[in-house]
């Protein structure tokens, strides 16, 4: 009987041993599992972020296409005004040779033909200010719309 207690005994603390191992493996898995649990949630946040900023992006960009396109339709009626005042500045001048020739074979209206010419250097020059005005405030609004998309872009970017 001795010998079936000590086998009963042997059997116990065997037993024993292996739940108390059972048990320090399920704590240690656990544990694990704790980890990877926090771990997923830092991923899930980190990708909820990423998705965030993305759409943040994608928003910030579709305004930069806006401002672009808009930037890009007043560029093109400023170039168009320019032309306008660079056919009008290529009349002005076809019109101010014109009048020297005559100036020059009218010796009778001096002084009539000398005001017409005055008057029309006074045009040509406000219009070539006008014109210079124009080109100035182009490349401004340019520069600035440039400086705003460049200061848009994460530092990340490559450039």
């Amino acid at each position: 009987m001795n010998g079936l207690r000590d086998l009963l005994i042997s059997f116990i603390v065997q037993d024993t041993k292996v739940y108390q191992n059972n048990v320090g493996r399920l704590e240690e898995l656990e544990a694990s599992r704790s980890t990877l649990l926090s771990q997923l949630d830092a991923v899930t946040a980190r990708e909820e972020k990423l998705h965030e900023e993305a759409r943040n992006l994608e928003r910030t960009m579709a305004l930069l296409q806006h401002e672009v396109k808009e930037a890009t339709r007043k560029a093109e009626i400023e170039l168009e005004a320019k032309k306008n005042m660079e056919n009008s500045l290529q009349d002005l001048k076809r019109k101010y040779e014109e009048e020297q020739n005559k100036r020059s074979r009218e010796t009778t209206s001096n002084q009539i033909t000398h005001d017409k010419i005055s008057l029309l250097e006074k045009q040509v020059s406000l219009d070539f200010q006008l014109l210079l005005n124009h080109v100035h405030c182009a490349l401004v609004h340019f520069y600035k719309l440039y400086d705003k998309f460049l200061s848009l872009i994460p530092s990340s970017w490559p450039k």
